[in-house]
Formats: C-alpha cells, structure tokens, sequence
C-alpha cells in the first residue's frame, strides 16, 4: 500500500495519498465460500463480503466509519474481476491478489475515475457520423481499451499509465487554469501531464469540440518512454459521456496503427 500511496501522490501533483491502517488480524468469514460465490438467486454475493469483513473488524475495534475506504482482501473466488470498487464511494474488494497495479486501478474507482476505454475506427472515420449510437453496446467501443492508463490495463498500464488529463481535471489535479479550451486555429504548447511536477507547468491539456459536439481531449504522456507514437505525439481521448473517455486512434490507416492496442507499451 506504501508503494499505490506513492503512485497516487505521484498522479495528483502531491495532492492526495492513503493513510493506511492495516488490521493485523486475518478474519474468517462467518459463511462458506460457495454461499458467496452464488447467493440464492444465483448472484455473485460479494457484497456480503464487504459487510460480514466490516462487522468482524468492528468487533475487533476497528470501525469502518472512521475511515473513508475500506479495503477487502480475500482468497481467490472465480469470478471474472480482480478488483471491485464502489465509483466515488468507499468500498474496495481485492480478490485473490493485491498487485500494486490493480490497487491503483481500484482506487481510481473510489476517487470517482471510471474505466479507461476505446474507439475502433471504421469506415466511417476516427469518430462515428452525429446519428451514431455511441452506447457502450457499439462494437467498436472495447472497456478497457486504453492501454496506457492503468484505468484501462491495470497490469501493463502500472506504473506508467497515470489517470488520463480529464481524470485528473474532474479531481482537481489539473486545474482549470491549465486546461485550453481551444476555439479556433493556433499554436499550443502543453507540457506532460504524467510527471509527479507536471503541475509546477501553465497548461497540461487542450479541449477541443468538433463541429457535431463531440468533446476531445488533447494531453501529452511521456511515461512509456519506449512508445515513439507517444513520446513523439498527441494523447487524444473522446469525453462520449460527462465522466467517460475513449482512446482515439488519429491514423487508423497508417502503418504504424498496431501500437494503438499495444499491451507493452
């Protein structure tokens, strides 16, 4: 945790970290694993484990309403999730695993960031035509398609893959002051936004709304230093919803268009 602490510190110019209490006590659950795997209709009942560990912690003296996130660790149940976390809420339940990377992802949640996502280009562009349904349920929308945040890819995205630009601008990290909203053509200089001083810098990210409302966001990310397409180039991210954004690839036809869903990088 001293090490996602560090990381979070990092993301938000020193703006935030986890003071950390850990119960030295490992807690046996009242009830037997399969009664949480599957609850009687059928669900995954992992909200019972969050309030079953919660009242044996209490009884114990540690009450989770002196804390603003309450962490969960337990052994491995096969679920298809690492990690769940309430979005801006103070839940978080690790199963199986605390991998700093997907702590980091987690806690994104409880800071209210949401996953980090992308477009497919078609045929019809970079950005689908205003009439387009642009739904999560559109095929070319892939969840966890940003590969270099680690909303997107908990794993290969840490430690590298900070919150994106309208993450950290929902949070405050980024002030407005540093974000451009662009109106019409000129030249614009932005610093990275994914160095722990980037916020000593005037402007960390453009805005740019396109002639069917669609709003992009333009930042600059050097922490895959082995990743020319970014060291050398735009970061752009879609804002389709008030607190969602998709990865755009601005050269879908290029040679190069493989790095788009590079896991390394």
């Amino acid at each position: 945790l001293s090490e996602v602490s560090s990381w979070l510190s990092d993301n938000s110019y020193g703006k935030t970290k986890l003071n950390v209490t850990v119960a030295p006590n490992i807690f046996t659950l009242p009830s037997d694993l399969s009664s949480y795997e599957k609850n009687s209709q059928g669900q995954e009942d992992y909200p019972r484990i969050m309030s079953d560990a919660k009242t044996l912690a209490w009884v114990a003296g540690y009450d989770s309403d002196e804390f603003d996130i309450t962490v969960v660790v337990f052994p491995e149940v096969e679920w298809e999730w690492s990690g769940r976390a309430t979005l801006g809420g103070g839940s978080n339940l690790m199963n199986g695993n605390f991998l700093a990377g997907v702590a980091a992802h987690e806690f994104g949640h409880n800071y209210g960031i949401m996953h980090a996502s992308s477009w497919d280009a078609d045929d019809h562009g970079i950005l689908p035509p205003s009439a387009s349904p642009e739904e999560t349920e559109d095929p070319r929308h892939v969840e966890y398609g940003d590969r270099f945040s680690v909303m997107g890819d908990a794993y290969n995205g840490y430690p590298h893959g900070d919150y994106s630009p309208h993450g950290k601008a929902a949070l405050n990290w980024i002030k407005p002051s540093q974000v451009k909203v662009v109106t019409g053509p000129g030249t614009y200089r932005i610093c990275r936004f994914d160095h722990r001083e980037a916020n000593d810098n005037p402007l960390l990210a453009l805005t740019v709304e396109t002639v069917d409302a669609k709003k992009l966001w333009i930042g600059y990310r050097c922490g895959f230093e082995n990743n020319p397409h970014l060291t050398g180039g735009a970061y752009v991210v879609w804002e389709f919803e008030p607190d969602r954004c998709r990865l755009l690839d601005m050269t879908p036809d290029s040679s190069v268009a493989s790095h788009f869903d590079d896991k390394e990088d």
